[in-house]
């Protein structure tokens, strides 16, 4: 089922929601740096689902990133 938690967010900072999809064929260094080289959360998202697709996902690539101003 789904899993909910609560969680504290302040300026600068950036949130990742994303599926196995990309995560299973993304590093964790990869999706750091697109989250990080990124000025805006959809250039990131977009980066993130593009990089799954090219490495050959098998799964839906989602992501949904947040950039707290």
């Amino acid at each position: 089922g789904p899993q909910v938690c609560t969680i504290t967010l302040e300026p600068g900072d950036r949130l990742l929601l994303t599926t196995d999809g990309v995560t299973d064929v993304l590093s964790k260094a990869q999706l750091v740096a697109a989250i990080c080289k990124n000025d805006t959360a959809q250039g990131a998202a977009h980066e993130m689902v593009d990089s799954a697709v090219r490495y050959g996902t098998r799964d839906d690539a989602t992501c949904i990133a947040i950039y707290v101003d």
